[in-house]
């Protein structure tokens, strides 16, 4: 199963740097990780984001989020507030809903003390795949030249080949 791999510095073979960064995020693929009912969950996760592909573009970094949930689980204990419109929020109130934020998006943020995220690279949303077989600058965005070049051939550079393949992104790129 594919996880989130954050890097400490010194020591760690996988994720290094010149000047021993620390922070750098790498996604590694571990067969032995999580369990069986978790490697369902992600392939049920990963079939219904490639079903929707082109309706919901972004990925909500689902994969990260549950792996994360996994490592730093979150109680939601603390009761929801709900306040009618017109209606002035009392002190107990914000101080309840920032409790229920703080428990929340302290289970996404990674060991090092900062909140992954797929914003990276040139095109930093990591787009996906338009219909018409191109990328955007980003996730939501029309395909452009630029943009197609570039992951064309990152994508040839990592050796996807387009040989016996009818119906291949490389194709219609």
């Amino acid at each position: 199963m594919w996880r989130l791999k954050v890097g400490v510095g010194v020591g760690d073979a996988w994720l290094r740097t010149a000047n021993n960064h620390v922070g750098r995020e790498v996604w590694v693929f571990d067969p032995d990780f999580g369990s069986e009912e978790d490697r369902k969950t992600i392939k049920e996760a990963r079939a219904n984001f490639t079903g929707h592909q082109f309706e919901k573009k972004h990925s909500s970094d689902l994969i990260m989020r549950m792996q994360f949930a996994r490592e730093n689980p979150c109680e939601l204990s603390i009761p929801r507030v709900f306040i009618k419109d017109g209606e002035d929020p009392s002190v107990e109130a914000v101080t309840q809903t920032l409790q229920r934020a703080l428990n929340f998006y302290s289970t996404l943020q990674a060991h090092d003390g900062h909140w992954p995220g797929d914003f990276a690279g040139t095109l930093f949303c990591m787009p996906g795949l338009n219909e018409d077989g191109g990328w955007g600058f980003h996730i939501e965005g029309p395909s452009t030249m630029f943009s197609t070049a570039l992951n064309y051939v990152t994508l040839r550079l990592f050796g996807e080949r387009l040989e016996g393949k009818e119906s291949c992104p490389l194709m219609k790129a």
